[in-house]
């Protein structure tokens, strides 16, 4: 009987060993995903801030010409 214990505990700690390393999977694609979520919405408030810089300028320009 004692064997037959120690088969189910291998399979069931080979389970949970094959649970954990699935699960540490998915947490790593789920933060390289924001990761790369977090740099495209960096780069676009960076590239709108540009944006709104240059229109204020080019405003600028004709009011101190005034």
């Amino acid at each position: 009987m004692g064997k037959r214990i120690d088969d189910v505990k291998g399979s069931l700690d080979k389970r949970i060993d094959d649970l954990k390393s699935s699960m540490e999977k998915r947490f790593d694609d789920q933060k390289s995903l924001m990761d790369k979520r977090f740099k495209n919405m960096k780069d676009y408030v960076k590239s709108e801030f540009k944006r709104v810089e240059e229109r204020i300028d080019r405003l600028e320009i004709p009011i101190a010409r005034k």
